[in-house]
């Protein structure tokens, strides 16, 4: 808070009298990145379904490469456990944006839904932060990152979609792990 006073050109006390907590300050930072983010979002405002969804996850993925030392700090600050912790704010703020989505692009399929939307909708977020997290602590390329990003969101969609939808998804996963199987293959 100190910094971020200092760097404002006010006293030490003006951030927490006006936000009173470190966390809170933090909280304006994610709701300010989610209507950045919404914004960017209208350049695919004319998709549906699963090109919808899809296309929001290609745009967050080079939205938090275009910025990577922002989202690196910003993972390591959320990244912390209990009463402070940003996790369950960027949790709710992630299934208010991709709940209806997720719905949307499964629904889109004209098949019966045997499987849990929410369920669905908090993995596909909780695997986001882990791919982010793991992008910072393993040092990968920005390219790399963002095909990781791209194939694990679809790995955990292809349960819920069914034919022309599944087979895509089945397609895209494998010209995905072509981009990036040699780097795994050289970490076993």
């Amino acid at each position: 808070m100190r910094e971020l006073a200092a760097k404002a050109g006010v006293s030490p006390a003006t951030p927490y009298n006006l936000l009173s907590t470190k966390t809170n300050l933090l909280t304006l930072v994610v709701m300010e990145e989610f209507k950045i983010f919404r914004s960017k979002m209208k350049v695919i405002d004319d998709l549906t379904g699963l090109d919808h969804l899809l296309a929001t996850i290609e745009l967050l993925s080079v939205h938090y490469a275009d910025d990577r030392e922002f989202y690196f700090g910003f993972q390591a600050a959320a990244g912390t456990a209990g009463e402070n912790s940003l996790g369950p704010i960027l949790m709710q703020q992630g299934r208010n944006l991709f709940r209806e989505m997720v719905a949307l692009a499964v629904e889109e399929q004209k098949g019966e839904v045997q499987l849990d939307l929410d369920m669905i909708t908090d993995i596909l977020l909780r695997n986001m932060r882990a791919t982010v997290e793991a992008w910072y602590v393993d040092g990968w390329s920005n390219s790399h990152f963002k095909a990781v990003f791209a194939y694990s969101a679809r790995l955990i969609l292809l349960p819920a979609l069914q034919g022309t939808a599944g087979e895509r998804i089945r397609a895209e996963l494998k010209a995905l792990q072509a981009q990036f199987s040699e780097v795994f293959q050289h970490a076993a």
